[in-house]
C-alpha cells in the first residue's frame, strides 16, 4: 500500500510545475496523497525487520520532497517566480539535511544515529549540487546571491552548532 500511495503521489506530482492553475498550499490532492505515502512508509519503518531500511529511504525521499515542492507551491502562490521556487526547494533540503545531520550527533543508538548522518549529508549533497547544476542556470543575480548565501549560512550554522555539542560533550567526558 504504500508503495502505491507513493506512485499515485509521484505521478500526480509530475504535474507541479504546471502553474496555469497553483493549487493552495498545503490543501491540495498532491500534499495528501504524499502525507498519506508517509504514514505507510512510516508505519513500515517502526516495524524494522529487514523492509526498515528500505522504508526510511522512501520516508525520506517522499517526506524532503514533498515538502520541498509544498514550499514552492508557496512562493509561486504568493506571486513568486519558478526560480524562487526553486531556489526555495533548495533551501529546504539544505536545512532537512542539516537538522537530520545535527541529530545524528545527539542519537544514542547505532543504527538510528548512521541512518539520519546518512540522510543529512544525502540532503545537503542534493541541495548542494541542485543550487549548482540548476539554480545558478537561470537564475537572476539577486536570486542567486540568496540561494548561495542562504545554503551557505545553513551550513556555517550547523557546522557551528555541530562544534558547540562536541565542545560540551568532550567537556562531559
Amino acid at each position: 500500500m504504500a508503495t502505491v500511495a507513493t506512485l499515485r503521489w509521484a505521478v500526480h506530482t509530475l504535474d507541479w510545475t504546471d502553474y496555469s492553475a497553483i493549487p493552495i498550499p498545503f490543501i491540495n490532492r498532491n500534499f495528501v496523497e504524499a502525507a498519506f505515502a508517509v504514514i505507510a512508509w512510516g508505519l513500515l519503518t517502526r516495524r524494522g525487520r529487514a523492509t526498515g531500511a528500505v522504508s526510511a529511504v522512501a520516508l525520506e525521499i517522499v517526506a524532503n520532497v514533498a515538502l520541498a515542492v509544498e514550499l514552492g507551491r508557496v512562493v509561486r502562490y504568493t506571486g513568486g517566480t519558478g526560480w524562487a521556487a526553486s531556489i526555495v526547494m533548495t533551501l529546504t533540503w539544505a536545512l532537512s539535511g542539516a537538522v537530520q545531520w545535527l541529530r545524528s550527533l545527539k542519537e544514542e543508538r547505532p543504527a538510528l544515529q548512521l541512518g539520519l548522518a546518512i540522510a543529512g549529508y544525502s540532503w545537503l549533497g542534493i541541495a548542494s549540487i541542485k543550487l549548482i547544476v540548476v539554480d545558478l542556470a537561470g537564475a537572476t543575480t539577486p536570486l542567486r546571491a540568496l540561494a548561495f548565501l542562504g545554503v551557505g549560512a545553513i551550513f556555517l550554522t550547523a557546522a557551528l552548532v555541530a562544534n558547540h555539542a562536541r565542545q560540551q560533550r568532550k567537556e562531559a567526558e
